[in-house]
């Protein structure tokens, strides 16, 4: 994945998270803007939209459902963590 920083690259090395998940929360994941970035992340719906897409066919997929990706203004991933509570909605 090239639309990563420095940064981010590190991170995901660092937490075991692979980069075709970071495509994955790119491409089904819910976005919320915050602080000039708009995070990516699982919610129910995206859930349903990923299963729909994989098949289940991914075991394990469940451990990842905590991961959290931000983008920048830039369109380039800043940094990828994991959350175990649960995201405020508005």
């Amino acid at each position: 994945m090239n639309n990563m920083t420095m940064h981010a690259r590190t991170r995901s090395q660092q937490r075991g998270i692979p980069p075709m998940l970071v495509d994955l929360l790119l491409q089904f994941g819910s976005e919320r803007q915050q602080n000039g970035a708009t995070v990516y992340y699982f919610d129910r719906r995206a859930r349903r939209n990923l299963d729909a897409y994989v098949g289940g066919i991914m075991p394990g997929l469940d451990k990842w459902l905590g991961t959290f990706v931000v983008l920048g203004s830039n369109k380039k991933v800043v940094t990828t963590y994991f959350r175990d509570m649960r995201i405020k909605q508005k």
